[in-house]
This record gives structure tokens, sequence and C-alpha cells, in this order.
């Protein structure tokens, strides 16, 4: 370890210093750790003679546990302390020339060249170790010279701005010094020199961990490796070295800037103003106000800071952990949230080396392209464009999306199924099924969390049904498909065949060909908790799918879920998605997609290169265009400048790519699965009819979506139509008996492929307009197929409907899913106000072979429903009886509402503007996208490609693993084709919720137990106006709140702040300043300097190469991963107790118990977090500590003010910003 040695010199010059300046350890001055003598009375050296403050404040620091401390980390590496402190000749005196020895210090530092260790392979890494060192080196040895000069302008500045006030500012020092009372210099010194020997000396060694070595935690490697990486990149990157200079200087440029008419120091004064009243023990809001705090046996909400960051810190410890390479055959646990057999990095060095991809790829170069702007938007414009002063409702765009973020992370629910309506417990709404007069009625409410799973009776809860009376029963589609079966022998008026493990013996579905003698090996078990995101198939599954999916993988044993994981989980089927994760969590899935459309290749939009590379396949010369991460989007071949003549292939090119179940090929290329895809099929999907006209069927019939009964009209949505209930000689069926292939429907994207509007002038033009397809243009459609079975007992004989309905949900992006909803008519559009025949969208086949155009809608975010409905009559005695034809399930069993709940549904408008945070929502195809003299493409959002490629490099960075026996339908069709619940999955995205719940503080509560018998609490999102509806109102669908509570808002509760909201401004939203310290930041180049710093250090050649990835001797990796690897072993020693909600289990998610588990090497985060936010005085403590004390020492109407000001604060802010920004007066 070369730098060890280096750090061990400096370590001896240090802890000489140290010790020397400091105390006087034996009775005869000699310097050396001696805990087993009496604590002699002492006396400092004399150099502080002169200097009584400074004398009186050493002096008062507690020697004896300054020398334990000290011995500690000594004794802990006695052979390191003698190679830092070796025996010498002569005790060295007292006395010591503290110039000389920084000097000789600087000496020694300068002439690293001199000292290297032998075989050493590195050369002049000390040459040009920043300006400060040059400057050295050029005068060596007249290293007082620059001291002197760095003195010269710390007082140049004191005098120049209080030049009338030195004597001030010197006795404001002595007494800082001289301070006994409460937290102090003196109190905090040795905890300082604690965690110094600790990162300096001690750990010197990895952690273990049930019996394995983490190969994590040596902080003292750690230093040595960042020391290596920071030499390396000051002497040898001058790019990055000059990033690093513009980065302080913008610090600089932040520590002097104004917001309005207030300097910086003013802005952080209020801040933390804010956060002690809101966010410390003790605080004006926080111990007074239960939105902040509360722990009652109710519920749980906490903004308290110190528990607030002990529930970050795990997911930022985790961001800093190296994947395990395909190299490392050890046993060491893969921590790192992300999957990367091939390079084994860290989140953050993936990150940061992805970044310069941006860059490499997509010509987005973070020296020119500022953020601030768009940051400032995003802070003062709310969601829906509109300026946050003027508008009516303030809550910020920023503070708006993460609400949206962690709504759509966590809400779904498993079906709570009662019978007794006293237990409703706040639900607003019955969601009641049955007839109670007869004994059989069911209430569908929210029972236990399923972390962000969206279920069918969230969506039909939300949807709201209605009821068909069958003679003597109302009866809806819970009682006819999805509750357990009333069988016969329970003696009520009627019997049902319904619920999960009957309805799979008539509904069937796969994402691969298959007919009716082979249904029953493709049966599809849907209860009333099965995903909705599973009812997602074809081009619009994403990541809900997985590779070997498509066929049912458990057929349930009962109809009540049962236990993750078993025969009765409710994920039952997962669609086939060739590089599909299995990600059923709505604000994952929404997150995957971005990925993909918009960096992995699978939006319509691209770049097309006017110097475009061709190659020449097939006799063919083809355009060779390229996706933003780097890898081949398409071959395209021109042969004319007409589109329509034009054509396309996307090969398989690396990464996640996966090749297309047709093995299509071009040339030596295969087709990749997971391209962009104009026209797509969804699912196939059968279902089995035994029973017509209340008689059994000697044959049952088979039926499938392709196949209606006409073209024309109303048929198009019926499998059989019973033209009138009066008698059966006009009905019509489509229904076989045999030979039926099961089919889908065929959906169509708004952009054609051959279509010029595709090429773009730029990867960011083909980025946005990507990203505005899929939020409010790509075909999103769910297919919902159940079985209605119902025999009503007559006195005068039984009669039997056997309706079968099949309910499909198109969406225009994910805003459209919003309007999933019933429209005017069967199939009409929400906002378009028709079926859109007019042009050609989704289509099937009629039982005559004929195409059935139902109609697209071209309108952004708009959505639709429309059924598909075998139509059934009841007869008896030759008497027309009841019937479900296609307006009962119109009219009377689907509800009004939206499928979306409203909590989801009212927050999306985030979502449609993270591009353009305007009104005006921008078509994908707009001309003003691109556009360098349009409004709209000057004001887009320049986070929105980061975010897309971090997004986009995450997701490349997920892996589903495959069960061992993986089902294929041609290569392995008795294969497994159920999720792999017990797989090492990597689903870094998942983590986002984790990271950013702090932020949006307190706009959630968690309720312990919402409802009798709840195992689980809820995480409840604060609404802005719940009215009177109960403290569930969340949970409230439109029809309900329209009917009862037309007032409910279902938006962020705009009177409360959260932790954003703080740092964006200094008041309450109804103030909509803007004035924070975020605002305060986008008056800089800050974010842009440091990711454009970052940037530059993520090339892959020079020092940043890698002589050996896979060596375990970090002298042989580049300068970055070097870096990387050094955080790891640091950060990975500062641990932390678990943050309240971590510990009670609150969360769905589970760290490393050794994140948790801390011994005596350990840097304890806990008590850094007592010092800096500390507590309020009480009881025998009249002080306090951190932050909770020093905002009230200033605070004249606390009671625990101690008469101090703000001055010292604002000299010091100011002086700083001065100091470091190159706008200052010196």
């Amino acid at each position: 370890m070369r730098y060890i040695d280096t750090i061990k010199k400096i370590k001896k010059y240090f802890i000489l210093c140290m010790i020397v300046m400091i105390f006087g350890c034996s009775g005869n001055s000699n310097f050396f750790t001696q805990r087993n003598d009496p604590e002699p009375e002492y006396r400092l050296f004399d150099l502080l003679d002169d200097y009584p403050a400074l004398y009186d404040a050493v002096s008062k620091i507690d020697q004896h546990t300054f020398n334990i401390l000290l011995a500690d980390s000594v004794n802990a590496n006695v052979s390191a302390v003698r190679d830092i402190l070796p025996p010498t000749a002569e005790n060295m005196p007292l006395l010591v020339d503290m110039i000389g020895l920084l000097r000789s210090l600087l000496y020694r530092i300068m002439h690293q060249d001199d000292y290297d260790w032998p075989g050493d392979t590195y050369a002049n890494y000390t040459n040009d170790l920043y300006s400060f060192l040059d400057s050295v080196s050029a005068t060596s040895p007249g290293v007082s010279n620059e001291i002197v000069s760095l003195l010269r302008k710390v007082l140049g500045y004191i005098y120049y701005a209080y030049g009338n006030e030195i004597e001030i500012v010197m006795d404001d020092l002595n007494a800082f010094l001289k301070d006994t009372e409460g937290q102090n210099l003196q109190s905090v010194f040795p905890q300082l020199q604690e965690s110094l020997g600790k990162l300096l000396l001690r750990t010197n060694t990895t952690m273990h961990y049930d019996g394995k070595d983490l190969r994590l935690g040596n902080a003292v490697e750690g230093v040595d490796a960042i020391l290596s990486a920071v030499n390396d990149i000051a002497t040898q990157d001058e790019e990055a070295r000059d990033a690093l200079y513009n980065t302080i200087r913008q610090v600089g440029a932040l520590l002097t800037s104004k917001v309005g008419n207030k300097s910086f120091a003013q802005v952080l004064q209020e801040l933390l103003i804010n956060a002690e009243d809101y966010a410390t023990q003790g605080g004006a809001v926080y111990s007074t106000d239960y939105n902040y705090f509360n722990d009652n046996a109710e519920f749980y909400v906490n903004t308290e800071l110190i528990n607030g960051l002990r529930q970050f810190w795990p997911g930022i410890m985790t961001l800093f952990i190296k994947a395990k390479g395909s190299w490392d055959t050890s046993d060491k646990p893969d921590y790192s949230p992300i999957y990367d057999p091939e390079n084994g990095e860290s989140v953050l060095e993936y990150l940061t080396r992805k970044l310069y991809n941006l860059k490499l790829n997509c010509g987005i170069d973070l020296d020119t392209y500022y953020v601030e702007d768009s940051l400032k938007r995003m802070v003062t414009y709310n969601a829906y464009g509109q300026e946050r002063r003027t508008a009516s409702y303030k809550v910020s765009y920023l503070d708006h999306l993460l609400f949206t973020l962690i709504a759509s992370y966590d809400f779904g629910f498993k079906t709570r199924l009662e019978t007794d309506e006293n237990n409703r417990s706040d639900e607003p709404y019955t969601n009641t099924g049955g007839y109670p007069d007869f004994g059989y009625e069911y209430f569908h409410w929210h029972g236990e969390p399923t972390g962000g799973i969206l279920t069918v009776n969230d969506c039909l809860y939300s949807l709201t049904s209605g009821e068909k009376n069958a003679i003597v029963a109302d009866v809806g589609a819970y009682e006819l498909s999805l509750d357990p079966t009333l069988p016969k022998e329970a003696g009520k008026a009627y019997y049902t065949a319904s619920g999960r493990k009957t309805q799979c013996n008539f509904v069937f579905r796969s994402s691969f060909a298959f007919t009716s003698e082979i249904a029953t090996h493709y049966k599809f078990p849907m209860g009333f908790d099965f995903p909705s995101l599973a009812l997602l198939s074809g081009f619009s599954a994403g990541d809900a799918g997985i590779p070997n999916g498509g066929k049912a993988g458990i057929i349930p044993t009962q109809d009540l879920t049962g236990e993750d994981g078993s025969n009765n989980d409710y994920r039952t089927y997962y669609p086939y998605v060739g590089n599909g994760l299995g990600e059923i969590n709505t604000g994952r899935w929404v997150m995957g997609w971005i990925a993909r459309a918009c960096w992995e290749g699978e939006g319509p939009y691209y770049y097309a290169d006017p110097n475009a590379l061709t190659r020449e396949i097939d006799g063919k010369t083809y355009h060779v265009y390229f996706r933003p991460d780097g890898r081949i989007y398409a071959f395209v071949y021109k042969p004319t400048s007409d589109p329509q003549s034009w054509e396309y292939f996307y090969p398989v090119d690396g990464g996640n790519d996966v090749r297309d179940a047709s093995n299509a090929r071009l040339g030596n290329y295969y087709l990749r699965d997971n391209r962009y895809k104009a026209v797509w099929e969804t699912d196939k999907i059968m279902l089995k009819a035994k029973w017509a006209n209340s008689d059994e069927l000697s044959e049952p019939l088979y039926y499938t979506l392709n196949r209606v009964v006409g073209n024309a009209g109303l048929d198009k949505y019926r499998l059989r139509k019973i033209n009138g209930p009066e008698n059966t000689s006009d009905d019509e069926d489509a229904g076989l008996t045999e030979g039926l292939t099961a089919g889908g429907l065929t959906f169509r994207e708004k952009i054609p492929e051959k279509d010029a509007r595709r090429e773009c002038k730029s990867q960011e033009e083909a980025m946005f307009r990507n990203f505005q397809w899929l939020i409010l243009e790509k075909k999103i459609v769910f297919i919902m197929p159940m079985r209605s079975y119902i025999t009503v007992l007559d006195i005068n004989g039984d009669v039997t409907l056997d309706p079968l309905v099949v309910t499909v949900l198109e969406a225009n992006g994910i805003i459209g899913m919003k309007n999933l909803k019933k429209g005017n008519n069967v199939g009409y559009w929400n906002i378009k106000g028709n079926e859109g025949t007019d042009v050609i969208g989704c289509t099937g086949k009629d039982k005559n072979g004929n195409t059935v155009n139902y109609g697209d809608s071209y309108e952004l975010g708009d959505g639709r429903i429309f059924v598909l409905v075998r139509e059934d009559a009841g007869y008896l005695m030759g008497l027309a009886g009841s019937y479900v034809d296609l307006n009962t399930i119109w009219d009377d069993i689907l509800g009004n509402g939206a499928v979306t709940p409203p909590i989801l549904a009212h927050n999306l408008d985030p979502i449609a503007r993270m591009a353009f945070i305007q009104p005006a929502l921008v078509a994908s195809d707009s001309a003003e996208i691109g556009n360098a003299s349009a409004t709209t493409w000057q004001n887009r959002s320049k986070l929105l490609p980061i975010v897309i490629a971090l997004a986009g490099d995450l997701h490349e960075k997920s892996h589903y693993e495959l069960p061992e026996n993986p089902y294929n339908p041609v290569t392995n069709p008795d294969g497994d084709s159920w999720y792999n619940f017990g797989g090492n999955h990597k689903y870094p995205l998942k983590h986002l919720r984790d990271l950013i719940a702090m932020l949006d503080s307190p706009m959630v509560k968690y309720y312990k137990q919402p409802y009798p018998g709840a195992i689980k609490g809820w995480f409840v999102p604060q609404i802005n106006n719940p009215t009177d509806a109960g403290k569930f109102a969340f949970l409230m669908p439109q029809p309900i709140a329209d009917k009862f509570y037309p007032e409910i808002d279902f938006r962020p509760n705009s009177k409360l702040r959260s932790v954003i909201q703080v740092i964006t401004e200094s008041g309450s939203n109804a103030t909509a300043k803007a004035d924070g310290l975020l605002p305060a930041i986008t008056s800089t180049k800050l974010v842009s300097q440091l990711l454009s710093l970052l940037q530059k250090m993520g090339k892959d050649e020079g020092i940043y190469q890698d002589e050996d990835k896979t060596s375990n001797d970090y002298t042989q990796w580049g300068a970055r991963r070097k870096l990387f690897y050094g955080l790891e072993q640091i950060v990975t020693r500062i641990k932390c107790s678990k943050s309240i909600e971590l510990e009670r289990g609150y969360y769905n998610i589970s760290y490393p118990d050794w994140i948790f588990t801390k011994n005596d090497d350990d840097l304890d985060l806990d008590k850094a977090l007592e010092e800096l936010i500390g507590y309020d005085a009480s009881g025998d403590d009249q002080w306090g500590k951190g932050l909770a004390a020093f905002v009230d020492h200033r605070d004249s109407a606390h009671p625990n003010y101690k008469g101090y000001t703000w001055r010292n604060f604002y000299k010091m802010i100011n002086g700083v910003g001065e100091l470091l920004s190159n706008d200052g007066p010196i």
C-alpha cells in the first residue's frame, strides 16, 4: 500500500504536533502516551504563555479523557504506532519549533518523490498538488511566506469588513475558546480526536459478520486510497482540477449570494430557525403540533432530524458499496443495490462513469449545460406550470413531485373482506356486495398494505360498481366473479361459481398462442388481490413482466390470499417481457418505463446523426443510429427519401438487450425484443361458457378477444348477442366448441414506424420527445377477463346465467391512466368524446374474419373503457327471465369512477410536466421541441436528461434472477413460470422511496392499526382538504366524493411544511416566497459545476483506467475506482442506530444487520448527530446541545435565551464566502 507509508509518516508529524501543542503527558515533559501513570499536574508549553485565552481554553480539556481515548487508538494497533513513533535515542524536549515542524511536514509532502517505496511505479505524483503547492514548490523552502500570505488575506478581510471591530472579533474568539459551559470546544475535542484516531490509525482491518469477511470498513486503507486517487486527479487531470476549483468558487458564490434583498447568511439563519422549530426535540412547532410529531396509539409522524438522518443513512451507505464482480469467488455477500458482475462498481461510481457517457454519447457537457434555472423553476412554479406567487394552489412543483412519488411507491392494499359493517374503521365507502336480506354480504375494504402494488380491489373500489337485479338478489362484479363461491349447499336464494380457484377453470391467458384443446394448461387465476399492473401485456407491460412469464405460475388452492410466495399468493401470473423484472410497484414501474422509453431505445424517436456510420448487410446500406446509452438503436435502410420505403431493424447490442422470440436476423445480428413497436398485440385471452339460456350446453363454448359477433355498431363489443330476451331464435354467437385459437387485440402507437417525425437533430431532443410520448401518448392497456355465473333458485325452477365479460382499459400515456373511466357510451374516449373510428386504432376480428376497428384518440392523456360481453338470458317455463347484456354491464355493473384511485390520479400533473413546467402540455411531435427560438424549449427542464440518464443506467443494472428451471413456450414448456420469490433480485430504483422519505416528511402519517386486527399499519398521505370525510379520506372514490364531499382535494396539504418546503422558503406555502436555501443555490452554478466535476471523473482512459480491476490490490486500479473504494471503506465504518420506522418495521424494506451493529472501531454517527442537532435544555442540563440549543440561545423570547446574537454567525458566513469567492473584495 504505497500511500500507507505516506500516511504513517504524515501521521507521525500530526500526532507529534498534536501532543506537543497540547499536553506534556509525563512529569519530565517528555511526550509519549503513559496511561497507567498517575496524572501529574501539567503545564502547557511556553508557546501559549503569551496567549492566556488560548492557554485557558486548552488547559481546561479533560486530559484524562483525552489520554484514554488516544491510548485506545494507539493500543489498538501497536505495530502501526511503532512505525509512526519509533523509539528515539533521546527524549524529544517539550519545546518544539512549531514553525520548523510545519515546514518539515510541508517539505515532506512536496518532496514525496524522494520517499517512494522501493519499486514504486508511480512518478511525479505531487508536482502539481493544486495551485497552492505549485506556488510552494516554486519558492521552496519558503513555506512561511505562503502561510503568512494566507493569514494576511484573512486578516485583510477582517480589517476590510470590520476595521473598527478587530478587538471585538478577537474578544469573541477568545470567549469561544475559553467557554466551558454547555456544549463547548473542550467537550467536543476528545470525540473529534477519537474519530480521527479511528480513521488514521485504528480501523486498519475489514469487518467480519456472521463468520464472513465483508471486505468493508477498513477506514485506514480507505483514507490511503482516497489520498492516492485525489493526488492522481489533482496532478494529472487538469480538467478535473479546474472543475474542483470552479466548484469551490461556486461555494463562495453561494455564501455571498442574495435571494431578493436577503444575504445568504440571513437565508441560512432563517433555515436554521425553521429547522429548529420543525425538526428538533423541543422545537416550537415540533413539540406542540401533532402534524409534525406524534407517537400515540393511533398514528406516528416524526420530522425530527436525528431520526430522519438515521432513516436516510442506510440507503445512502448502500450507494457506496461495490457490487460483486464476476471474478470474486469469495463468500462475501453482495450488498450493492445494483447487479454489476462486469465491473463490480458501486452505484455512485457507476453513475459517475455514466455522467461522462451523457457527454460522450449525447453531447450534454455539464460545463455549459446549466441546470440551476430548471431547479429554480421547480420551486417557483407549481405542478400545473403556474407561478406560485399568483396561483391559487401554491405548493411547489418539487414538493408536489415528491408527494406523488411517495404516494405511487406506497399505495396498494390486499382486500379486507368483512361481513360486519361495524368494522368499517373510517373506510369512506362501504363497497358492499351480495344481498344482506339473504344472509350474504361482503364489504371489500382495504387491508394489509402491499408496498405500492395496486390490486384489482383497489381499482374496483375507486371505480365503484353497481348491481344487477337477478330476480331476487342484487349482485355485482364481486359476487359474480371475485368473491369466494357461494355454494348451493349454503341454502341461500342463489348460488355462484366465483372466486379465483373456480374462475380459472373458465378463464385462460397466455402471452403465447394456444388453442381451446389445451386451454386448461393456461388457466388464469385472478382474484380481488391480483396486481393491476399484471393485467398489462405486450408493449405496455414493461418491468411488470418477467422472462419466464406469459403463463400462470401459481394455481391457488383457495380464494383468499395466503402468505407471499405460497400457492395462495396473489401474484399468480406475470406477463412475458424478455428483459422484464417482475416489478409491479406503481412508482417503480413508471420509473422503469422512463428508462426504457427515453434511454434504452423503446421510444419511437432517435437521433438521426447526419454523419451516421453505415453498414453493408445483405447487399443493402444501412444507417447506424444509436441510443442515448451508446448502444445501437436501429439499422435503417433508406433507398429513397420517402419514409414509407425505409426499413428498420433493431439489433441486440449487449447490456440488458434480449433476443426477440421470433429469432429474426439481419446478417449476424438478432432482432431484439426490447424495441419500439408501432403495432403490437396484447396477451391472448380465452373464456369458456357451459350454459346458455338457462340450459347446460352439451359441449362448452370457447370465446376469444379477436372473434366478436360483428364489426359494426355495438356488435363489435359482443361475444354473444341476445337480440331480445323474449326468445332465443335471434341470438348470435361467436363461440366455438373446438378449434379456437386464442387471440388478443392489436394496438397502434401514435407514431408509425415509417415516419420522418421520428428523426431528431440531437440525442437531447430525442430524449425529450420520447418522454412526452411515454407520459402523454404511449398506449397503456389493461385487460381484465371475468366469468360471471349465477343460478337463482325459484319455486318453479332454477334460472342460470353464464355471462362473460372482458374489460379493456386503454390510456394515452401514464397521464391517461387518470381517465380510465366510462365515457358517454361504450368505447367512447373521455376527452375526444367518441369512439375515434375516424382513425384506425385498436383492432380485432369478428366471427367472419372481418377487421374490427375500435378507433383511437390522439388527445394527450386521453383514456377510455370498453367491454366485450357474452350476453345471456334466463328462461323459466318458456318465459323471459333475468338477463345480462351489454347495457347491463355498462350501465348497471360498472361504476362512474376512474380505475386509478384519486390519490394517484389527482397527483399525476408533476409527472406530466417533468420536461416542461408550463400550463400547456406538449405533444411529442411538437415543432417547439428542439427549436432553440421557442420559449417552450428555452424553458425546458435541463434536469430531465440527467434524471433519464441516471434512471436508465440504474435500470440497466437491475436484475431478475430466473428460477432454476425457467419456463419457455418453445424450449421448455414444462418449466417454472412463477415469479422467483426466493431469487437474488436487484432493482436499485426501489431505494428511491427510502431516500426521499425524509425530504417529504410529514406529508405521510403512519397509522398503526387502521382497522381491527391489523398486523401492519398504513402510510396515509395528508391531502389538502379532507373536509369531514375521516382520516382515511385519501381512499375515497371520486363518485362518492362528488356526491357527499364536493370540496375534497386529494393534492398535498398546502398547510403543512415538508422538509423540502422548509429548504425552499422561510415561510409557509401561502407566502410562496421561494426565498430559502434552494433558490439561493439556483442563483449560482454550484450544482452544475459539481455535476461537471463528477462527469470529468467518469472517463475510462488515462488515470481512470484500471490496470487490473480484478485485483484486490487497489494500487492496480484507476483513480475513480480508488476514490470510491476509499469512500466505501470509510462510509461503511460510520454506524448509527435504526430509525424508529426501521426498528418497528414500518417500511417495506430491510437492511443487513451489520449496518446497525456497532463496535469500538466504528465511527458512531449517533454521537455526531447528538452534537450537531442535539436537544433542548431540560432538567439538570440547562444548556442543551447542537442546533436545538444554538437557536434557542439566540432567541430572546425563549426560556433558554443566553443573551447571544447572530452577529458572529453573519461574520463567519460572510467571511468564508469572501475567502472562497473570486468576486470578493480581497
